[in-house]
């Protein structure tokens, strides 16, 4: 979604990527603030609330989009196997046996193992989990975002952005990014999922009511008859770019991306796929289909360019200047196993003969 409203801030040319904290990042969590000023009608992709609507017009759009829990935990444990809770044990299952064992509330990273979207709304996703607390987040949330839409209708959701916003089908036509191989992928038992449940109870309780408001939604606006018509035309579409598009026609192996800027990062244990865009396209085609498979950083890198021009140029000659004190001290510098220690490298430097244990 976040890659999705990249491509669509460029198109409409709205103000949308703000630099929060002074660090370029695009996201915010709790208990975190929007401390910046945004002086347009905005699309954001922030995941904090707080402070959000004292920089932003009063006619601001507010949508976001929903994952079920279940398949969020399953996600979340294989792509970010490396924080804190999730390093301490060896699979989700085990993890879920006794989440005490492994989970820390204090950790700075403690928010991926636990009601992930709650605190990405903004609220306390170690809070309490009682029914009173998670219906006031729940109202807090209907009462400020205008539509909230659901990963799992992807299309459907799209369709209904696009009736909320009068917007056209091509405007909310994309492909699938950052989707794992199925290799990395996990089938829960039922008992997993109720786990997963139990312990994700806000972002559980979240999922359920704003899945059933967004079907009510979609009968009051669009009708579930025209809203099949208009899905099929999405997909048709779709397709029909795909083979405008795309090399294979779909998704391949991050390393048989042939075009390295294209590559999606890959972190933990999940194998992030991407595209190949076919060759012999003219500018303005080759420029769309790279718009609709380009992975999120880069997009973000491009969009950073272009709305932080001069600090673009600033960054990236203290990257230069990085690069080439790294090339020469790589130059000046050989590099020999230890003699007596197999394995632990020692650093020669031709200037001075002092040995280094690295």
């Amino acid at each position: 979604m976040q890659a999705y409203l990249r491509r669509k801030r460029r198109r409409i040319n709205v103000e949308a990527l703000a630099e929060f904290q002074g660090q370029g990042d695009t996201t915010l969590g709790w208990p975190c603030c929007l401390q910046c000023p945004l002086p347009y009608t905005s699309i954001i992709w922030c995941s904090s609330l707080k402070q959000v609507e004292k920089v932003m017009p009063y006619n601001t759009f507010y949508f976001a989009i929903l994952r079920n829990p279940v398949q969020l935990m399953e996600s979340s444990f294989a792509y970010y196997k490396a924080i804190s809770a999730f390093s301490r044990t060896k699979t989700l299952e085990e993890f879920l046996a006794d989440p005490s064992l492994f989970y820390t509330p204090r950790d700075h990273d403690s928010h991926y193992a636990k009601n992930l979207m709650t605190f990405d709304f903004g609220f306390n996703n170690n809070g309490n989990s009682s029914t009173i607390y998670s219906q006031m987040n729940i109202l807090a949330i209907d009462a400020i975002f205008n539509l909230i839409l659901i990963a799992e209708y992807f299309d459907e959701s799209m369709i209904l952005l696009k009736e909320a916003l009068c917007w056209k089908i091509n405007d909310v036509l994309s492909f699938p990014l950052n989707s794992r191989d199925d290799s990395t992928r996990l089938t829960l038992s039922e008992n997993t999922a109720e786990q997963v449940k139990s312990w994700n109870k806000l972002d559980w309780e979240l999922y359920n009511y704003f899945n059933r408001t967004f079907w009510e939604k979609i009968d009051r606006f669009v009708g579930r008859d025209r809203m099949k018509q208009e899905v099929a035309q999405l997909r048709q579409r779709r397709e029909q770019l795909a083979k405008t598009c795309l090399e294979e026609g779909s998704k391949v192996d991050p390393k048989s991306i042939k075009d390295e800027s294209l590559v999606p990062l890959q972190y933990g244990r999940a194998r992030i796929q991407g595209y190949n865009v076919k060759a012999g396209l003219n500018k303005e085609k080759r420029q769309l289909c790279e718009s609709l498979i380009r992975p999120e950083l880069q997009y973000s890198s491009l969009l950073y360019k272009k709305q932080f021009p001069e600090k673009a140029k600033a960054l990236e000659k203290i990257k230069l200047a990085h690069q080439k004190r790294a090339n020469k001290i790589s130059n000046n510098t050989s590099m020999r196993p230890n003699e007596r220690f197999p394995g632990v490298v020692h650093r020669l430097s031709q200037n001075n003969s002092k040995r280094l244990r690295l």
